[in-house]
């Protein structure tokens, strides 16, 4: 499948206590963010590139995700998922030489628009062989989780992957000092989805950092496997 993104990410979870996001953020040699808050729950949100690299960091939490934000039309598809997946996985390194963590992950919004709610949901059946769809399916959710060891096999693999259909809707909210107004339908698409969880099993003891980098590097590679050539990867 043709598939583009919403997002590519990876994330961290790191030992004791939440790192301040602009510590973290210095670690990825990007330059200065763009932006930079604090909100309830959430240590620190940086951002770069026009939106194209976003740091959120929480307790117990670091993610970095890649993602396409136009200053005027809003949120964009990523047209080259793997190109960006392989730009967040070596910024994710240079992250590990620093953070010591518990668990990784490697994941992606995948999508792949459609003219109709009808082709979506035929193609998601013609991506899963075996699977028939009734006549006039829709909203279509097909969700596995197929584990398997890494290389060292010391530690166990989770490839979560969710493939489905949605209608995606880019709304505008004008507020005005006498209340917001009406909101404005500006796109409207249908869209296959597929959802990427690659990530570590979860255990209580921090990864030494060689083993970390070396985690990450297949789930990185498994990623990309699940991204070009879908469900046959978890079918090996």
């Amino acid at each position: 499948m043709a598939w583009k993104a919403d997002n590519v990410r990876t994330v961290l979870f790191p030992v004791g206590q939440p790192p301040e996001v602009l510590d973290v953020w210095k670690l990825l040699g990007v330059g200065e963010p763009d932006q930079y808050q604090r909100r309830v729950g959430v240590t620190g949100i940086g951002q770069a590139s026009g939106g194209g690299v976003l740091l959120l960091v929480q307790a117990g939490r670091v993610e970095l995700r890649m993602q396409n934000v136009d200053p005027e039309e809003g949120p964009q598809l990523i047209e080259d998922p793997s190109a960006q997946l392989k730009t967040v996985y070596e910024l994710t390194l240079k992250l590990l030489e620093e953070l010591m963590v518990t668990r990784l992950a490697c994941a992606a919004d995948l999508v792949e628009p459609q003219d109709t709610a009808a082709e979506a949901a035929g193609r998601v059946a013609s991506a899963l062989p075996g699977l028939k769809l009734p006549a006039g399916a829709s909203d279509v959710v097909f969700q596995l989780n197929v584990k398997r060891y890494f290389s060292s096999g010391a530690v166990e693999m989770n490839r979560v992957c969710k493939w489905g259909t949605a209608t995606q809707q880019l709304m505008h909210v004008e507020i005005t000092p006498t209340g917001g107004q009406a909101p404005v339908l500006l796109r409207q698409r249908e869209v296959v989805t597929l959802g990427l969880d690659i990530n570590t099993a979860p255990q209580s003891t921090a990864i030494p950092r060689v083993m970390a980098k070396l985690l990450l590097d297949e789930l990185y590679a498994e990623t990309t496997k699940l991204l070009k050539d879908g469900i046959s990867v978890l079918l090996r």
